[in-house]
């Protein structure tokens, strides 16, 4: 009946109004009323409709609880702005019979899923449960006077560690499936991605709510049986175990779920922590799948070019929560993030509160983004695509493991191809010209990526952290502005790619130009000198290694030094 009341409510809303949406015989969807209360500016006609949805939704799932799980109980957690969608978390013991014939009546009365019609998701055996107390091997949360349990984490090393790395790798497909096609083939060359990348290419998602909801059905049913088995374990080793396949199946059936986080790490951050009011502790790396889930839903939704201001302030809010949980990784954040994350967390504002925003915020976004006012969701989704790659590298590559994986792999990169690099840089070389190369010791390379990660700044590429082989080319000054160029130019069409040039011939402490080529999807360093700058460099060496900075004289600038810059767009000009 209270949904009756308020369809009759909305129905006379429609009539009394100018609203071409009438009923004729038919509810219209969600995402319909949405886009028309906002493009005419009739928020009260989203509240009455939001009143129905909500409606029947309840009426529709107390009967289903009644019949199938009359202990279950429900809890809807997200946000409360009347354009939101309507979720809810079922608790209880049968709550995957809840889920599963609550689609099937839902489907037989509209003839559609209720995430088409109401943008509402069932989500069984939440990780988070309501009840009264806690079953062996649960944890409990209090607020208030109400209860909520989950399962505790693992207590042996190597199933924390287990447990962790699974997470990591459900976050990352979580990204991976928000991603288009162009930037899926970009991961493919990333090695951390490989284990997400398997189960996205051997279960591909299919795009059909009604099959995927039938595999999530199934998915809570094994989720259920693991519940089961934790409750009655009373040996450690195997409660670890069992907790540790939970989290997995938990992870596998949200996979096929909508619109839903797959990781424990943003579950807990978001749902429980920032939704629930819940007082949560969190790890790092939990924050860290937070970051990576959050970032791959702000990817997913700047997707619209024709309404672009409309799709950046939508996609805030995953924007402020992807920013909100990097804060909490221990990654040193660089300016340029520092300043992103003050300019979207003002675009956030705006959301919330539901007042049109201002020009001035769109501008300078995109003026930090793109060094241009225009407003360009494609641009912006590339450039977060491209700052979330390198933080993820960087926080995943920063674990002393992996610390050493990328020195080991450096330096054999080193020892396989300086031979053929030598070659191919001394073809373009002169007879006055000389070239020398250098492969640094390990201990050097562990040192610098060690370092690395405890000053890491968010955006720079973590493959320039090792690179273990260098090549110094020594040009008489007068000849060395035109050898540059052409000696580069020569590289490149042997394909040695320029990826980053410097020119320091203005620096304090060291006079010179840099430059990192990438082959075979490694970097190596070229450095270009005159006689007397690789003698000064030489001498600074021993005072370089200690942390001692010089001030010398400029060494013998070659003439014409200043037609080097810009040479490259991704130049980091130090001269000027």
């Amino acid at each position: 009946m209270e949904a009756l009341k308020n369809l009759e409510q909305f129905s006379e809303f429609t009539t009394d109004s100018t609203n071409v949406l009438q009923f004729q015989g038919k509810t219209p969807k969600w995402k319909s009323i949405v886009e028309y209360s906002l493009s005419n500016n009739k928020i009260e006609l989203l509240r009455y409709y939001g009143a129905y949805r909500t409606a029947v939704v309840n009426e529709i799932l107390t009967r289903i609880m009644n019949d199938y799980c009359p202990h279950c109980s429900i809890v809807s957690s997200g946000s409360t702005l009347p354009t939101s969608d309507y979720d809810i978390n079922v608790s209880g013991p049968d709550s995957d019979q809840v889920v599963k014939n609550f689609n099937t009546m839902f489907k037989k009365r509209f003839g559609i899923t209720s995430a088409e019609m109401f943008d509402t998701n069932l989500y069984g055996y939440p990780r988070l449960g309501k009840g009264t107390t806690a079953p062996l091997n649960f944890s409990t949360i209090r607020k208030g006077d109400e209860t909520y349990s989950l399962v505790k984490r693992p207590e042996g090393a190597y199933h924390k560690m287990l447990n962790t790395h699974n997470q990591h790798s459900w976050a990352l497909l979580k990204f991976v499936t928000c991603l288009n096609q162009q930037e899926i083939t970009t991961i493919r060359s990333l090695a951390l991605f490989n284990e997400s990348l398997r189960i996205f290419d051997h279960e591909p998602p299919t795009g059909n709510i009604d099959a995927d909801n039938i595999k999530y059905g199934n998915f809570l049913h094994k989720v259920k049986d693991a519940v089961s088995s934790i409750t009655e374990s009373k040996d450690p080793t195997q409660t670890d175990d069992l907790i540790v396949k939970y989290n997995q199946l938990v992870s596998h059936a949200n996979y096929h779920a909508q619109e839903t986080y797959f990781s424990t790490g943003p579950y807990m951050h978001i749902v429980a922590k920032n939704q629930m009011n819940l007082n949560v502790d969190l790890s790092v790396d939990e924050y860290m799948d937070s970051f990576i889930e959050n970032t791959g839903f702000t990817i997913q939704h700047l997707n619209k070019t024709d309404k672009c201001i409309e799709t950046i302030v939508d996609s805030s809010k995953y924007m402020v929560r992807a920013l909100n949980a990097y804060k909490q990784t221990l990654l040193n954040p660089s300016k340029d993030i520092e300043s992103l994350i003050q300019i979207i967390g003002s675009i956030y504002e705006y959301r919330q509160s539901q007042n049109p925003i201002p020009n001035e915020h769109i501008e300078k976004l995109f003026t930090h983004v793109s060094r241009s006012p225009q407003c360009n969701t494609m641009e912006l989704r590339n450039y977060i695509f491209k700052k979330a790659i390198n933080i993820i590298n960087a926080y995943f590559n920063c674990k002393p493991d992996s610390i050493q994986r990328i020195v080991d792999a450096s330096i054999k990169y080193a020892s396989d191809n300086v031979s053929l690099l030598s070659s191919l840089i001394q073809q373009q070389l002169k007879q006055n010209e000389q070239l020398i190369s250098n492969v640094k010791a390990e201990q050097s390379l562990l040192e610098k990526v060690t370092k690395r990660c405890v000053n890491y700044s968010a955006g720079e590429p973590y493959i320039n952290w090792a690179d273990a082989l260098r090549f110094t080319v020594i040009i008489q000054p007068e000849f060395y502005v035109e050898r540059v160029k052409q000696i580069l130019v020569g590289l490149e069409t042997q394909k040695l790619h320029v990826e980053q040039f410097k020119n320091m011939w203005n620096s304090n402490d060291y006079r010179g130009i840099n430059v990192k080529l990438m082959y075979n999807n490694q970097l190596f360093e070229l450095q270009f000198h005159t006689p007397s700058s690789y003698k000064t460099k030489m001498e600074m060496h021993e005072g370089y290694k200690k942390g001692i900075k010089s001030n010398i004289t400029p060494a013998e600038r070659p003439p014409n030094i200043r037609q080097l810059s810009k040479l490259y767009s991704h130049e980091d000009e130090i001269y000027d």
